[in-house]
């Protein structure tokens, strides 16, 4: 499906997706930007929840482009623009060679921020590993980071909670994706969209209907999913230490299975299709600290290893001997309909166990610091199955 159709583009604000041909340019001169050059976009201030008037001004969008070799000509200033933008949310569309949107999902209290953020600071400092840079594709994109992640890390305060759909019916506007620009080894560069939609996006298709054109536009889907809300594993944490993990259990009623198949309702209704999903789908389990400091439930295997990848290549052995290990758990833990039902609807499926910060959170405490473990993992052999790393 549409990642790669080259005569297709896919904005990662909106998640339309529309052809090249219909891609709309705005002039980025000194003079269309000037404050009294400005003109007001409603598009684009509805898209990104904008309400200040000043805000609301863009430079001019130019009604009747002819691209010459990347750039067309401004009928208001005179002056040549490269800038694209999106037909449907007149968003700035990135200018690489591909644009590929990573969907992050799973209920709330699973830890989609906390790995959102701890992935990205693990690509930034270690991506060099593969030959790879890593770098912010706006700079709203880097300030978001900065505001959402880096400032509350460095203060080791917990994060916000990302917001939920009825305080906002656009929750793309509401809740702005990050974009990162990872360049190879061979020079090409690819945009990551990176989408953290609030849980209760997942829990039943009448609300899911906000979030399926990035679910059904994506490259690769990300599920996080909390293993406190399996009861043998809460109910063996629990008696091993009562207050232990207090800070760290979800509270929630929705079932592994109903948000994967609220996801795969989505998608085949978004696409009008049947059939095996053909998007790699990595299942994560966040918390895994927990499990691996519990006495009773801490497993015996390469998953408590710290990951190799940055350090000896991309290794498909130990990719597939964690997402063994933790289909062994599963198993063990009563979860097996979850994995047949997980293979059954997607043609490629890997499981991971991470942890994001690396400790526990307690309630009304600082965040410790931050010792990710193996957070990267299921990203990585993203990009692997991709080709982009080896």
């Amino acid at each position: 499906m549409g990642l790669f159709d080259f005569d297709k583009v896919i904005c990662p604000y909106c998640y339309n997706k529309f052809p090249k041909s219909q891609i709309m340019w705005r002039c980025n001169s000194g003079k269309c930007i000037r404050p009294a050059a400005l003109e007001e976009d409603s598009v684009y201030a509805e898209y990104h929840n904008i309400t200040n008037p000043a805000e609301k001004r863009k430079p001019h969008i130019i009604p009747d482009p002819k691209p010459k070799k990347g750039f067309v000509k401004c009928d208001k200033c005179g002056d040549d623009t490269n800038m694209q933008i999106c037909p449907v949310c007149h968003s700035v569309l990135p200018k690489t060679d591909e644009n590929i949107v990573i969907s992050v999902i799973g209920v709330p209290g699973s830890g989609k921020s906390y790995y959102v953020g701890t992935l990205i600071r693990q690509l930034r400092q270690y991506m060099s590993a593969f030959g790879c840079s890593i770098k912010f594709t706006t700079d709203e994109s880097r300030r978001m980071y900065e505001d959402r992640f880096e400032t509350p890390f460095s203060k080791r305060i917990v994060l916000p909670k990302t917001k939920q759909p009825d305080e906002n019916a656009n929750i793309v506007g509401a809740n702005l994706p990050i974009l990162c620009d990872i360049t190879d080894d061979r020079l090409k560069t690819r945009t990551f969209t990176f989408f953290d939609a609030a849980g209760e996006n997942f829990e039943n298709e009448a609300i899911m209907r906000y979030v399926a054109p990035y679910i059904s536009h994506s490259a690769a889907i990300i599920l996080l999913l909390d293993p406190t809300q399996i009861p043998a594993v809460a109910n063996t944490l629990v008696s091993e230490n009562p207050n232990g993990v207090s800070g760290r259990r979800s509270v929630n009623t929705v079932s592994y299975e109903q948000v994967l198949n609220n996801t795969v309702e989505v998608i085949h209704s978004h696409l009008k299709s049947k059939g095996q999903i053909d998007i790699p789908l990595a299942v994560g389990f966040s918390k895994w600290d927990l499990i691996e400091n519990s006495p009773t439930l801490r497993p015996d295997g390469v998953i408590t290893n710290p990951s190799p990848h940055f350090m000896r290549g991309f290794s498909e052995e130990d990719c597939d001997n964690v997402s063994s290990e933790v289909e062994g758990l599963l198993a063990h833990w009563e979860c097996q309909n979850f994995v047949m039902l997980a293979r059954q609807q997607f043609k490629t499926v890997k499981f991971f166990g991470f942890s994001a910060i690396g400790a526990d959170i307690e309630t009304g405490r600082s965040v410790p610091n931050i010792v990710s473990k193996r957070v990267e993992d299921p990203f990585l052999w993203l990009l692997h199955k991709k080709k982009i790393i080896i």
